[in-house]
């Protein structure tokens, strides 16, 4: 679009006004009487009157000056007022022509960078298949959609983006191969601490948490085994045995026998699991619960 019109600075006429105070050094003295008289001045019982009337006179004369001011504030503003509504009435006319040819051409830049974007995509695509990588992990950065972006500037930026993901990888490979030995020497799962490596915590970060888990286990552990000895130590302590009763010192009472379970796998014909299952019911202190029911199991009969 051309630039066919032009328009001439406007021709404005300034004259600076000149606002002053020809009384103003008697002002000021007056001023200064004033409170060289009063200076100090505290209202007491017998004054008050009179320091009201002092008081009021004062603030008048205080009000007075500052109301010159603001008429005459009032007066100085008037013109630029006049000023600035000519101006606005003469811009709003040129918004006429600015809007419509402004939202036109951010349209079309905004279409172009779009069209820039998509192009850089397609790169990204072709470039993240060719490495075996996903495109996400190149981090689209809003700077490759700029004009001065070229293809050969973002085949540069690609391979350096490239070599960091290869390093990042290797780093989190070895990384979880350490964690998973360490974890193996252990006898934990190290999947749970695998996960835990990224690109703000290494393997040597992992390992340090692994082992003071480990050994906040371990003394949970020890205080767990400290505690139930305790208890087994108290309670023996006000026991005794009487042939194969054990009897409470204090009440005697016959304290019942501590209980255990044992789960196990039976495998055997039909009526030799039923035969188990009968005997075992009817031995004395024995309780015999089945958590699945009886099940034929398949025989492989080849070879």
């Amino acid at each position: 679009m051309a630039n066919e019109l032009s328009i001439s600075n406007a021709n404005v006429e300034f004259k600076p006004a000149t606002i002053s105070i020809n009384n103003l050094d008697s002002l000021k003295d007056k001023a200064n009487e004033i409170v060289k008289k009063y200076e100090g001045s505290i209202a007491t019982e017998d004054t008050l009157k009179g320091d009201k009337a002092v008081l009021a006179d004062l603030k008048s004369l205080k009000k007075n000056l500052n109301d010159e001011r603001i008429s005459i504030h009032k007066t100085y503003d008037q013109p630029y007022k006049e000023f600035k509504s000519d101006i606005d009435e003469v811009t709003s006319i040129l918004d006429k022509a600015i809007d419509p040819i402004d939202a036109s051409v951010k349209q079309l830049l905004e279409k172009q960078r779009n069209e820039r974007k998509s192009h850089v995509l397609d790169l990204i695509a072709n470039f993240a298949k060719d490495n075996g990588i996903e495109p996400d992990e190149l981090e689209f950065d809003d700077k490759w959609t700029n004009k001065t972006m070229t293809d050969k500037k973002l085949a540069s930026i690609f391979e350096d983006k490239l070599t960091s993901i290869e390093a990042k990888r290797s780093a989190y490979e070895m990384g979880s191969k350490l964690i998973a030995e360490h974890c193996k020497v252990l006898g934990i799962d190290p999947a749970g601490w695998v996960s835990q490596l990224t690109d703000d915590t290494n393997a040597k970060e992992v390992i340090e948490a692994i082992d003071a888990h480990m050994e906040e286990e371990s003394q949970k552990k020890i205080v767990e085994q400290k505690r139930v000895e305790a208890e087994r130590a108290k309670r023996e302590a006000i026991q005794m045995k009487i042939g194969e009763t054990i009897v409470n010192k204090k009440t005697g009472e016959v304290v019942p026998p501590n209980k255990f379970e044992w789960s196990m796998r039976l495998v055997g014909s039909k009526g030799a699991l039923i035969n188990a299952f009968s005997a075992l019911n009817q031995i004395d202190g024995v309780t015999v619960e089945t958590t699945k029911g009886l099940s034929e199991m398949e025989i492989n009969h080849e070879g």
